[in-house]
Parts: C-alpha cells; sequence; structure tokens
C-alpha cells in the first residue's frame, strides 16, 4: 500500500494458524512519527486480513525502538497480526536482541 508493506511472517510463531507482519514502508522508527493516512490505511489493512482470513481472534501488536528492549529483528516500525491455532497458546516475545539479523533488514521497499 502506500504507507505500508504486508506479507506472512517468514518465520511464525509456533502454534500459530495465521500470522502478518505489517512494515512501513518510509524509514519510521517510531510510532509517534506516523501520521493520520498511516493510523487510517493500517486500521484499513487490519479489516481487510481478519475478514479475508477468517481471523476469529488474536493480537495485534507493535515493534518499535531498540530491538534489545523491542525483540524485533527488524529496526523499522512493524506490526504482527497473529492468530493461534484453535486452543493453542502462542508467546510474542519481547526484548533481547541486541543485534539485527542481515538478511531480515528490508531495504528500498517499494523502490523507495
Amino acid at each position: 500500500t502506500k504507507y505500508w508493506y504486508i506479507s506472512e511472517n517468514r518465520f511464525p510463531y509456533e502454534g500459530v494458524e495465521h500470522q502478518f507482519l505489517i512494515v512501513a514502508n518510509d524509514p519510521i522508527y517510531k510510532i509517534e512519527d506516523m501520521n493520520l493516512e498511516m493510523w487510517t490505511e493500517l486500521q484499513k489493512i487490519w479489516a481487510i486480513l481478519v475478514s479475508e482470513y477468517n481471523m476469529q481472534g488474536g493480537a495485534f501488536c507493535f515493534r518499535y525502538g531498540d530491538p534489545a528492549r523491542s525483540g524485533a529483528t527488524l529496526k523499522r516500525l512493524h506490526a504482527h497480526l497473529i492468530m493461534p491455532q484453535d486452543e493453542k497458546k502462542t508467546k510474542f516475545s519481547i526484548g533481547g536482541h541486541k543485534v539485527l539479523k542481515k538478511d531480515l533488514v528490508i531495504k528500498n521497499i517499494n523502490n523507495k
């Protein structure tokens, strides 16, 4: 979309039926840097994914800032939309990444 890159997570958590990664196209690292259009577009993306994949419940989690605190393997502002398998627990870990994995760095999303 104009503001977001959407994909299924390449490394889904254990016990997940659906897990999507929604990454800011522009180099934005803090939630407070999002404009109203970004929020509106993100809400539309969420609604489409929930509807198209019949997501009956789950979690919507943002990762931002210092990877040592956020647990992110990607520095850019991003969110996870997760629906666990029926009657399964899924853990969303936070913190612990001091070094980002090189193969997970997203460069030039949408040719930017």
